[in-house]
């Protein structure tokens, strides 16, 4: 499947899925503060939720569910719960509770450098988005991550490495999260 972990493309996602923006946090005398369009027209309640499937190698699979529980006019709280099934079993759940400004300095909102891809990516929960794709390249590996602006909480919908999934959009919402998460689609 993989040649090996491609670890750059782990941390993007995970940080995508976090609404994380590209760059590390600046220093006092930074540029002015935008707002993050990660937190555009999200409202209390709002969740997302998305699985990780790592290569062969590593048999696991982890699922991050985000909650918003609260909003301010500078700061977005928002609950984390990760899952984890490793080797055939599930490890217990983990939550905690994070908060995210919601202005950041200009330059971490600046997208990755190289070439910019579009198209109409179906995601796991059965929908199409239009996305835009970041593609990077390690170690004769080539990583895009496919995001939308349909999407809360950073837009991501998939992550691929050489073409095969890593990072999927399970489902995401208005209100509470449902009590039985939605099943992934079948792949056709």
């Amino acid at each position: 499947m993989f040649k090996r972990p491609f670890p750059t493309v782990i941390l993007v996602a995970l940080a995508a899925t976090a609404g994380f923006s590209w760059l590390p946090a600046e220093q006092p005398g930074a540029p002015a503060l935008m707002k993050n369009p990660s937190w555009d027209n999200v409202r209390e309640g709002d969740w997302i939720e998305h699985r990780m499937i790592l290569p062969i190698q590593f048999p696991m699979e982890t699922r991050t569910k985000q909650t918003v529980i609260q909003l301010t006019a500078d700061i977005v709280t928002v609950k984390l719960e990760t899952s984890l099934l490793m080797a055939g079993k599930s490890l217990p759940p983990e939550s905690k509770i994070n908060s995210y400004p919601r202005t950041v300095p200009a330059t971490q909102l600046a997208p990755p450098p190289g070439k910019k891809l579009s198209k109409r990516v179906k995601a796991s929960d059965g929908r199409e988005y239009e996305c835009i794709g970041y593609p990077a390249e390690n170690d004769g590996q080539v990583a895009i991550t496919w995001t939308s602006p349909e999407i809360p909480f950073g837009g991501l919908v998939l992550t691929e490495v050489d073409g095969k999934p890593m990072m999927e959009l399970v489902g995401w919402g208005r209100g509470e999260f449902p009590e039985t998460p939605p099943e992934p689609a079948a792949k056709e």
